[in-house]
């Protein structure tokens, strides 16, 4: 008998913060989707030209194009090289990233 009290105590306590959490508005209803922030303008031409396209370009392209730069400027392919060409493609790298999450879109969440 305690043990069932207990059970509905918790769960009235449990439906209580939901239902204050929803008039609030912050509850999360299970939504994955993000707010995004609009891309500045010649952000998307300085991607393309980063990944070497031109506009127009398909999804697949851009794709194609991030695997193929990715693959040549990897930190890890030149670390045998020395510190300084792991620092420079490190970057080159870092811009390679953000173009494509630019063109795909995944540079706009928050």
């Amino acid at each position: 008998m305690l043990f069932r009290a207990i059970i509905w105590v918790i769960a009235i306590w449990l439906a209580m913060s939901a239902l204050r959490s929803i008039m609030e508005g912050t509850a999360n209803l299970g939504s994955r989707r993000r707010a995004s922030r609009p891309l500045v303008p010649g952000q998307r031409k300085k991607a393309l030209s980063t990944l070497g396209l031109s506009e127009g370009a398909s999804k697949a392209q851009i794709r194609e194009a991030y695997r193929e730069l990715a693959k040549k400027y990897h930190p890890d392919r030149v670390a045998h090289l020395g510190p300084e060409l792991t620092e420079l493609t490190s970057e080159k790298f870092k811009e390679i990233s953000e173009a494509h999450d630019v063109l795909t879109g995944r540079g706009r969440r928050r």
